[in-house]
């Protein structure tokens, strides 16, 4: 994954990667709905070499952590999940 571009997002939305990733992803799992899905149907496929093949889902979702909509996307392989993308909805500026 872009270890860079993930750290310029979590400065962006200002949260620690080390310190609070596990909890900000935790409450937008927690607040995602069907409906929030913004991915295309059906999914992508990532063409990423640690999840070749594998499904992308994409999400915007608002917790009270963010002052605006964030976007999320992932992927799930049959031992792990993969965080692909957490940064500001850019639609939303």
């Amino acid at each position: 994954m872009n270890q860079t571009a993930m750290a310029a997002d979590a400065l962006e939305l200002d949260y620690s990667i080390e310190f609070e990733l596990f909890d900000v992803l935790n409450k937008l799992i927690e607040h995602t709905q069907p409906t929030d899905y913004t991915g295309s149907r059906p999914p992508q496929r990532s063409y990423e070499d640690e999840i070749s093949g594998l499904d992308l889902f994409a999400f915007v979702v608002e917790i009270e952590r963010f002052s605006q909509p964030v976007y999320y996307k992932f992927s799930i392989s049959q031992d792990a999940f993969w965080l692909v993308s957490l940064h500001e909805n850019r639609e939303y500026k």
